[in-house]
């Protein structure tokens, strides 16, 4: 379970450093949490090197309209920049903003943003729009993008999220969510048959859908994992038994 752990956090740190996972490998001596703090540390250094410029951008949008800014956006400043600003906008100014995008680009910015940066953005953000990201970004397979907003958004907002996506897309974001009892709080809302689902991917025969399973089943507080089993007794009881046993095997 530590090895995807760390895979995992490889990927989110190339993610943030616009690089390939295997350009990271310069962690590899790192634990899970040290990976963590490493990715949470370049990307806190990224944005506040620049962050007088990003401020000042901000300040400039305050005064142009919504549809002018929007177009800024797409047309000048580009995912990146225009992902940085967000967090520096007033709530009310960054939504009429992203009313005006493109869903398209609107993945682009979510992709370059650190939502601890936007989490009042992010909450009152209309659900038309959330969803309408969350569609983009699971054709696109950015799961890792979206395992990170799961923290940042409410829960009506992740629960409506969750049943759009289908249920190896919503495993394997499962699989890189950071905080155990938020997945735990998810699970526990989800309908059962949607439960069941999960389990009988976790022990189908793709393996790496399975090797996420049991790591995200490890990582759960135990209220979450009971709610996994229950759902796997229901279907039968040998599969539980089987649960607990790979889970034993993968955390040694």
């Amino acid at each position: 379970m530590n090895e995807l752990k760390l895979d995992a956090e490889r990927e989110k740190l190339a993610r943030v450093l616009h690089c390939e996972p295997g350009a990271v490998d310069f962690g590899q001596a790192l634990d899970v949490a040290g990976m963590r703090r490493l990715r949470e540390s370049v990307s806190a250094a990224l944005f506040d090197e620049h962050r007088h410029l990003f401020q000042k951008l901000a300040d400039a949008s305050r005064l142009l309209p919504a549809g002018i800014s929007a177009k800024l956006s797409e047309k000048v400043f580009g995912p990146l920049f225009s992902a940085r600003i967000s967090g520096l906008l007033s709530v009310d100014k960054a939504v009429a903003i992203a009313e005006k995008l493109h869903t398209d680009f609107l993945a682009d910015v979510t992709i370059e943003m650190d939502p601890r940066s936007a989490r009042e953005l992010l909450q009152r953000m209309p659900q038309a729009i959330t969803l309408a990201v969350a569609d983009e970004l699971e054709r696109r397979a950015e799961y890792v993008t979206m395992a990170r907003f799961v923290d940042a958004l409410t829960l009506g907002d992740l629960l409506a999220v969750a049943d759009r996506l289908d249920d190896e897309s919503l495993l394997r974001i499962g699989f890189y969510v950071e905080d155990p009892e938020r997945l735990a709080e998810i699970i526990g809302h989800l309908p059962a048959p949607r439960v069941e689902r999960t389990v009988q991917i976790t022990a189908g025969k793709d393996p790496d859908l399975a090797r996420a399973g049991i790591s995200l089943f490890t990582s759960l507080p135990a209220d979450g994992r009971e709610i996994l089993l229950q759902a796997a007794r229901r279907l039968d009881e040998g599969l539980a038994d089987w649960l607990n046993e790979a889970a034993a095997v993968e955390t040694g």
